[in-house]
């Protein structure tokens, strides 16, 4: 047997060496599972604030404004609830000439309720020098009340 190997051999029979290499392994075990646990708790924690944040987007309603038409076919502004709540107290405000008609505006407005993917078709008559885009505000309620403004642009769409 080689020299070398008799002197690993006597230096690893000894008890306090195997307790200091037990020592050593077992600190490097400790400091690279210090490390993933600190990637875990990140990730977790991401994981966690997107799934607060789903949530939340659950809870609020939003509202989307299209317009569309001929003369042939008439103009319609189409208001139209694009998330998962339902809106209530919906409305569109013209910052600008209304191509609506008052009696219009009057028998639709506000909308008491709208609900997820729900369309609500406008009467548009636009006049001259009232065309598209349109500026225009979107009012509602989220479900626990918390009231929204959008300001827009109004294009026509195809």
């Amino acid at each position: 047997m080689p020299p070398w190997v008799e002197s690993v051999l006597a230096v690893l029979g000894d008890p306090r060496s195997i307790s200091l290499a037990a020592l050593v392994i077992s600190w490097l075990a400790f400091r690279r599972s210090g490390r993933l646990t600190h990637l875990q708790t990140k990730k977790v924690e991401g994981d966690l604030k997107d799934r607060e944040r789903i949530e939340a987007a659950r809870e609020k309603a939003d509202i989307r404004a299209t317009f569309h038409g001929t003369i042939h076919t008439g103009y319609q502004v189409e208001l139209e609830s694009i998330s998962a709540a339902v809106a209530s107290d919906v409305d569109i405000v013209f910052l600008g000439p209304d191509p609506i008609p008052p009696g219009e505006r009057r028998l639709k407005h506000p909308i008491p309720t709208l609900e997820p993917g729900q369309l609500c078709p406008l009467t548009a008559a636009p006049a001259m020098g009232c065309f598209p885009p349109f500026k225009i505000a979107l009012i509602w309620k989220d479900p626990d009340g918390t009231p929204h403004r959008k300001e827009t642009m109004l294009y026509e769409s195809a």
